[in-house]
């Protein structure tokens, strides 16, 4: 269900009943690690080779601090399933996930803040350019921004079937992909958000630009 690598030969694939797997040889051979729960884990980041996160159904918030040899079960105790997960610059952890559900720890998963977000429509992914300021975006083309790392407001929703991925290479500008080929780009910061493409028949599931040109 999520894949994340931290550098050109580390990374983590999360999938059902508590599958974690990991590569240290750009994926040429992968190993089965235990997480302890049986949940269906939906989405995996690293900030580096030692410290890991996973989110899943059930609220399931995983975490590892030796590279996934160990994991520790932050948390299973929401009814949300948990989609999406983003680790800022300094170690801020947001989770999102079904009915709006908003999540942030800023003490390494000791404590959890659930964030107001004002939607019962789900959200599949969050990106962070610092502890402050977040992007999250779901279901029915919402986009969610926070500023202060608090307070969510939308900057557009309810006219789309669904996104999926969010990308800013910066403060201003940034892409989300989703349901019908849609591409939607803004270069404000998300006060206005432009159609790039739509109306065909296929979903997007994630995105990536290297530069504000080439992208894929």
């Amino acid at each position: 269900h999520g894949l994340h690598f931290t550098d050109a030969k580390r990374g983590w694939a999360v999938a059902q009943d508590g599958g974690v797997i990991h590569t240290t040889n750009s994926g040429e051979t992968w190993e089965l690690q235990q997480t302890g729960t049986h949940n269906d884990l939906l989405a995996v980041y690293s900030s580096d080779s030692k410290d890991v996160w996973a989110v899943g159904t059930y609220g399931t918030i995983l975490h590892s601090t030796d590279g996934g040899n160990n994991w520790k079960i932050e948390s299973e105790s929401t009814s949300e399933p948990l989609a999406g997960l983003d680790i800022s610059p300094t170690g801020s952890v947001y989770a999102v996930g079904r009915r709006g559900a908003i999540y942030r720890t800023q003490d390494s998963g000791k404590t959890w803040e659930k964030q107001e977000s004002g939607l019962v429509a789900g959200l599949n992914k969050v990106f962070t350019v610092d502890d402050k300021e977040a992007w999250a975006i779901g279901d029915s083309g919402y986009i969610l921004h926070t500023e202060d790392g608090e307070k969510w407001s939308v900057q557009k929703g309810y006219d789309w079937i669904g996104l999926h991925d969010v990308q800013f290479l910066n403060r201003k500008s940034g892409w989300a992909v989703g349901e019908m080929g849609g591409i939607f780009h803004t270069n404000d910061g998300g006060k206005n958000w432009t159609q790039q493409r739509g109306y065909i028949f296929e979903s997007l599931r994630a995105l990536c630009f290297v530069s504000s040109k080439e992208g894929w």
